[in-house]
């Protein structure tokens, strides 16, 4: 039987337009953009899938990774229900 481990990465793994195919192609994920945008007042969109100085600041940086990672997460696990991860790791704010 395999076993299933999500990792999560830190401040550092940052890289424009990370998360763009899945804002592309995903309800879920634009409304994650917006609310994440709403609640601290970050266009996201522009701070992570435009070429910009603010995506490399740790007050910017680590709001948009952990956006990317949630968004992913909560689209694995609405695509594969019945698939539960055994192991979880991160590093830094990935942890």
């Amino acid at each position: 039987m395999s076993k299933i481990a999500m990792i999560f990465a830190g401040q550092g793994s940052q890289a424009v337009g990370m998360g763009q195919d899945f804002y592309n192609n995903s309800d879920v994920a634009k409304e994650m953009f917006a609310k994440a945008g709403e609640r601290i007042g970050v266009d996201f969109k522009e701070l992570i899938f435009q070429e910009n100085d603010k995506l490399g600041q740790t007050a910017y940086t680590q709001p948009a990774i952990l956006l990317v990672q949630m968004i992913a997460y909560r689209l694995f696990s609405n695509a594969c229900p019945n698939v539960k991860a055994q192991l979880y790791l991160g590093h830094s704010l990935g942890e």
